[in-house]
């Protein structure tokens, strides 16, 4: 079975279940089938370890529910699952053990015990990515994964794990507020290799919808307050220039904020290669409002690009310590 990339938007599952008080089941299948049946979303992403509590598998359950109630749905999405980290260590382990337990674990809430993509949740440094890549081409051989997803990787990285088996798409966080990949060579290499890239955080985990004005916006007990860009109202200040510039646009067009940063990510997967931003978001409203797909002429798509260089961002994505893990 050939695993492929389809639609304009994917629907990230993090933000149904890793928080202090996860949607509740039926809001967050309601939630998923509106967006597979209304707004046409053919790509699913969730995480072994996306839950609250941790070691709850409750974002497996809730994919696992929304399989078992509407069966024809799912089998229209590709469905990505990041695993191989572990809860105990908070460290990726990509020992050949770790990810067969795993996949083992996705894929027993799955139909037919099958995965169609499996990406291991950052880079263990300790092992080859071609040792890595080769020792999960075993599980595409044995049909229980369909193919192979990178996270936060580097070019480097891409390139060489392209060698030892295909690779259907690449994750990344990737936004109006993190444009890194542009500079440090991963969309290169995806262009390149014509492998899809996945962005996560489209909307700049939340910053993006112009509801954050300052560090007591961030919820008690959300992870966010553990980054640099939501823990420095100093930070948070500069940053808010993009976003009042970007929300003028946004008006001009009739469009909300969310939606013009969504509408510049799928723009420049015209102009490069296939960008597929996966918006996390637990109502249908919400998601109504990131499926609709607003079009940029060229003019418009150099405009917002062109302010954004202006402005500049400042902090860190997250944190000096957890960045350590990033880019693998």
């Amino acid at each position: 079975m050939v695993v492929t990339i389809e639609g304009a938007t994917g629907l990230g599952l993090m933000n149904l279940t890793w928080k202090p008080n996860p949607t509740p089941i039926d809001d967050a299948i309601e939630t998923i089938r509106y967006a597979v049946e209304e707004a046409g979303v053919r790509y699913l992403n969730g995480g072994e370890f996306y839950n609250f509590p941790l070691d709850s598998n409750l974002n497996l359950q809730y994919i696992q529910e929304f399989a078992k109630r509407y069966p024809k749905l799912y089998e229209k999405v590709s469905l990505s699952v990041k695993g191989a980290f572990d809860l105990k260590t908070m460290e990726p382990d990509c020992s050949p053990e770790y990810l067969e337990k795993s996949i083992s674990n996705i894929t027993k809430h799955l139909p037919n015990n099958y995965l169609p993509i499996f990406e291991a949740a950052r880079v263990d440094k300790r092992y080859p990515i071609e040792e890595i890549v080769k020792n999960l081409s075993k599980f595409v051989e044995d049909g229980r994964i369909g193919g192979i997803s990178l996270s936060e990787v580097s070019a480097d990285t891409i390139r060489r794990a392209a060698k030892v088996a295909p690779i259907v798409c690449v994750e990344v966080e990737f936004s109006l507020l993190t444009r890194d990949i542009i500079d440090n060579g991963v969309l290169a290499a995806c262009e390149e290799l014509n492998i899809p890239i996945i962005a996560y955080s489209p909307l700049g985990k939340g910053f993006l919808t112009g509801t954050i004005n300052s560090k007591a916006d961030i919820p008690e007990g959300d992870i966010r307050s553990n980054f640099d860009r939501f823990n420095d109202d100093e930070v948070i200040e500069h940053n808010l220039k993009l976003v009042h510039g970007l929300k003028k646009i946004a008006e001009r067009k009739g469009a909300t904020l969310a939606q013009l940063s969504l509408a510049w990510l799928r723009k420049f997967g015209e102009k490069h290669v296939k960008v597929l931003p996966i918006p996390s978001c637990s109502s249908a409203r919400r998601v109504a409002e990131n499926m609709k797909e607003i079009p940029l002429t060229d003019s418009e798509f150099k405009e917002i690009t062109d302010f954004a260089d202006s402005i500049g961002v400042k902090g860190r994505r997250y944190n000096e310590a957890y960045e350590a893990t990033l880019n693998g």
